[in-house]
């Protein structure tokens, strides 16, 4: 029995079975055997998949333009960037360099929140030529200290918490993992109640036959995030969408669980726990009710395409463009801003919520 099974079968205990949300837990955030915790390259072009920030320059420079503008709603002598799900810290440092030249960067402190002890390892690395006392890292959102003005990032980090699994048959059912000794394998069981209120307070009915995933966790972590800042806004980039479109029969009639290795997607949940990525689109609509509670008007959500090129990539593309030694170097950055904002490629996939403070 694998290391990453036995931590399984203890997770199970007797009953010997997982809801699916601590299935993930352990496969993702195991401190030993998890997906996470082995290794801090899982982003990246030497990685298991792609994100904005590794793709190029040009998403963090957007986003620090959007921090900035931000940030001169604010009269603070500091502002405080959190970032959650930071990884190896890749969009930090680029905000930072973004922001070198900006009036802003002058009270721009950093705070990257990474589970991952490997990725944490990397984040020095990474900053080498950020001052230390201008960044700091922490294990666990519960670490961060309060703040009065800044902002709270998280590029992909929701589609990665753990999710709740549902079928709708003669009722609504729970989808859980039977652990065994030869395998993994899924059952059915009465959804509790906190389940089904979910679903009626989104305002979704599931046809029969009809799997989705259900994130508790997602608006309850985020309601703890917005309690460390005083003021200031919150930028969320994932897959996902509001529940009317997430949870609509014609999009996602077996749920949007996806399992990702080495640049392929696959379905196979249980091939390879602890070997590969396990996500889930976000469902956006919980989240924004969350910040609407908290005090915050929403100023954008939408597609990525559109919040790139409405907050001001054509013209950090431009640029350069125009600072670039030759055609080679032009066609790459155009390439790079393409794979951004394209409908086919990250454009359409991502969904962007920015709000702030009034």
């Amino acid at each position: 029995m694998s290391g990453i099974h036995e931590r399984l079968a203890k997770a199970a205990g007797r009953s010997r079975r997982l809801r699916f949300d601590d299935f993930q837990r352990v496969a993702l955030y195991d401190p030993e055997f998890g997906y996470f915790s082995r290794s801090a390259t899982r982003a990246g072009r030497d990685g298991d998949f792609l994100t904005s920030p590794e793709v190029a320059p040009l998403f963090a420079e957007v986003v620090a333009k959007t921090l900035s503008a931000d940030a001169a709603t604010l009269a603070t002598d500091e502002f405080h960037v959190i970032e959650v799900g930071a990884g190896r810290g890749r969009l930090a440092r680029d905000l930072w360099e973004a922001w070198r030249f900006d009036p802003v960067g002058r009270k721009v402190r950093l705070h990257l929140v990474e589970a991952s002890a490997a990725a944490r390892a990397e984040q020095a690395k990474t900053l080498a030529d950020v001052p230390k006392d201008r960044w700091h890292s922490y294990a666990d959102a519960a670490e961060l200290p309060s703040f009065d003005a800044g902002a709270i990032v998280a590029n992909e980090l929701f589609d990665n918490l753990p999710v709740r699994r549902v079928m709708m048959a003669e009722a609504l059912k729970e989808i859980v993992v039977h652990v065994r000794k030869d395998g993994l394998r899924e059952e059915l069981v009465e959804a509790p109640v906190d389940l089904t209120a979910y679903l009626e307070a989104q305002g979704v009915r599931l046809f029969v036959g009809q799997t989705a995933e259900i994130c508790l966790e997602a608006p309850k972590l985020l309601a703890s995030l917005l309690t460390r800042l005083g003021r200031g806004s919150v930028l969320i980039v994932d897959y996902g969408d509001e529940a009317k479109h997430l949870y609509a029969t014609d999009r996602f009639p077996h749920g949007t669980l996806a399992a990702h290795r080495g640049h392929t997607t696959h379905t196979d949940l249980y091939r390879s726990p602890g070997e590969q990525d396990l996500t889930s689109h976000v469902n956006f609509t919980p989240l924004l009710a969350t910040l609407e509670a908290a005090g915050y008007r929403r100023l954008y959500l939408g597609t990525q395409m559109r919040f790139l090129l409405e907050h001001g990539l054509p013209e950090i593309l431009e640029r350069r463009r125009a600072r670039a030694n030759d055609d080679f170097e032009r066609l790459r950055w155009n390439q790079w801003a393409k794979q951004l904002y394209h409908p086919e490629a990250m454009g359409e996939a991502f969904r962007v919520l920015h709000a702030r403070t009034p």
